[in-house]
């Protein structure tokens, strides 16, 4: 529910889209930084313990490492679009884990990855479906 409000609070634009040329020390400085991010996460683990330490797991890291070179590299549209995207990206992520949380221990490994894999599955067809079906939902 928070990720469907998320995504219908944002703009639909704004800004400009710039040129996209990239460096050649992009890739290596996004890699570099994931992985001191990842690195940070995990030596903390212990210390911030698992609710602390699964809030600020490394995919929402590479989520804002992400936006950060997109709106430096391609300005405010692009963004936005991509943090569009990575908004409604986040409920098959949440589901995923939801199911996995909930079924790991009762089902087993194989039906409970299963169950997440085709749930997931299910809800990113969806997503993807009802963007193309309502344009003005979509971004840009």
């Amino acid at each position: 529910a928070v990720v469907l409000i998320v995504f219908l609070l944002l703009p639909r634009s704004g800004g400009e889209f710039k040129e996209l040329v990239l460096p050649r020390w992009d890739l290596p400085l996004r890699m570099l930084l994931a992985a001191v991010f990842v690195y940070l996460v995990t030596g903390f683990a212990n210390a911030l313990g698992p609710q602390l330490s699964g809030l600020v797991a490394p995919f929402p890291v590479f989520g804002l490492i992400m936006s950060i070179f997109t709106h430096k590299q391609n300005g405010s549209a692009a963004a936005l679009n991509h943090f569009r995207s990575y908004v409604s990206a986040s409920a098959g992520y949440a589901v995923f884990f939801l199911i996995v949380g909930l079924g790991i221990t009762t089902l087993g490994t194989g039906l409970t990855y299963s169950l997440a894999l085709a749930a997931v599955t299910c809800l990113n067809g969806l997503t993807l479906y009802f963007l193309r079906k309502n344009p003005l939902v979509s971004a840009g």
